[in-house]
Protein backbone atom coordinates (compact mmCIF):
# COMPACT_ATOMS: atom_id res chain seq x y z
CA UNK A 1 0.00 0.00 0.00
CA UNK A 2 1.09 3.66 -0.37
CA UNK A 3 2.38 5.24 2.44
CA UNK A 4 -0.45 7.71 2.69
CA UNK A 5 -3.00 4.92 2.00
CA UNK A 6 -1.94 3.42 5.23
CA UNK A 7 -2.12 6.45 7.34
CA UNK A 8 -5.40 7.15 5.83
CA UNK A 9 -6.76 3.68 6.78
CA UNK A 10 -6.03 3.79 10.43
CA UNK A 11 -3.72 0.84 9.60
CA UNK A 12 0.00 0.95 10.39
CA UNK A 13 3.00 -1.17 8.41
CA UNK A 14 3.52 -4.66 9.94
CA UNK A 15 0.07 -5.08 10.65
CA UNK A 16 -1.48 -8.56 9.75
CA UNK A 17 -4.62 -7.72 7.87
CA UNK A 18 -7.30 -9.79 5.13
CA UNK A 19 -8.23 -9.19 1.90
CA UNK A 20 -11.71 -9.52 1.72
CA UNK A 21 -13.34 -9.68 -1.97
CA UNK A 22 -17.10 -9.45 -2.55
CA UNK A 23 -18.33 -10.10 -6.00
CA UNK A 24 -21.91 -10.13 -7.07
CA UNK A 25 -22.39 -14.00 -7.01
CA UNK A 26 -22.68 -13.97 -3.07
CA UNK A 27 -19.54 -15.60 -2.69
CA UNK A 28 -17.48 -14.55 0.59
CA UNK A 29 -13.69 -14.93 -0.48
CA UNK A 30 -10.75 -13.82 1.86
CA UNK A 31 -7.40 -14.14 2.44
CA UNK A 32 -6.14 -13.85 5.76
CA UNK A 33 -2.31 -13.38 7.30
CA UNK A 34 -1.04 -10.83 4.87
CA UNK A 35 1.21 -8.06 6.41
CA UNK A 36 1.09 -4.06 5.30
CA UNK A 37 4.36 -2.93 3.72
CA UNK A 38 4.82 0.39 2.24
CA UNK A 39 5.55 0.86 -1.06
CA UNK A 40 5.71 3.92 -3.88
CA UNK A 41 1.98 3.04 -5.18
CA UNK A 42 -0.61 4.95 -7.03
CA UNK A 43 -3.21 5.63 -4.05
CA UNK A 44 -6.15 3.83 -3.64
CA UNK A 45 -4.01 0.47 -5.42
CA UNK A 46 -2.49 -2.23 -3.29
CA UNK A 47 0.22 -4.94 -4.67
CA UNK A 48 -0.47 -9.02 -3.93
CA UNK A 49 1.13 -12.07 -4.98
CA UNK A 50 -0.50 -14.66 -6.68
CA UNK A 51 -0.64 -17.88 -6.77
CA UNK A 52 -1.78 -16.81 -3.02
CA UNK A 53 -4.41 -14.33 -4.21
CA UNK A 54 -6.05 -16.63 -6.41
CA UNK A 55 -8.57 -17.25 -3.87
CA UNK A 56 -10.09 -13.73 -4.06
CA UNK A 57 -10.80 -13.88 -7.61
CA UNK A 58 -14.32 -14.91 -9.00
CA UNK A 59 -13.84 -17.72 -11.54
CA UNK A 60 -16.82 -15.70 -13.89
CA UNK A 61 -14.42 -12.45 -13.04
CA UNK A 62 -12.29 -12.83 -16.54
CA UNK A 63 -11.92 -11.00 -20.24
CA UNK A 64 -15.16 -11.73 -22.41
CA UNK A 65 -12.60 -12.88 -25.42
CA UNK A 66 -9.98 -14.54 -23.86
CA UNK A 67 -11.44 -16.22 -20.70
CA UNK A 68 -8.70 -14.88 -19.03
CA UNK A 69 -8.62 -14.13 -15.77
CA UNK A 70 -8.85 -10.87 -14.51
CA UNK A 71 -6.17 -11.19 -11.68
CA UNK A 72 -4.82 -7.80 -12.33
CA UNK A 73 -8.18 -6.23 -11.31
CA UNK A 74 -9.85 -7.33 -7.86
CA UNK A 75 -11.98 -4.91 -5.76
CA UNK A 76 -10.99 -6.00 -2.18
CA UNK A 77 -11.73 -4.72 1.06
CA UNK A 78 -9.16 -4.28 3.59
CA UNK A 79 -9.86 -5.38 7.09
CA UNK A 80 -7.89 -6.46 10.49
CA UNK A 81 -7.31 -10.01 10.90
CA UNK A 82 -9.00 -10.26 14.03
CA UNK A 83 -12.01 -8.77 12.35
CA UNK A 84 -12.86 -11.23 10.07
CA UNK A 85 -15.36 -13.66 10.48
CA UNK A 86 -14.59 -17.23 8.91
CA UNK A 87 -17.52 -18.32 7.14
Amino acid sequence: MSEHDIAASGFHEGQTVALVSDFADGKHRQLSGLTIVAHKLPRGTIGAYYPECNVLNAIDHHDEMSKTPAAKAIPVRIVADRAVAIQ
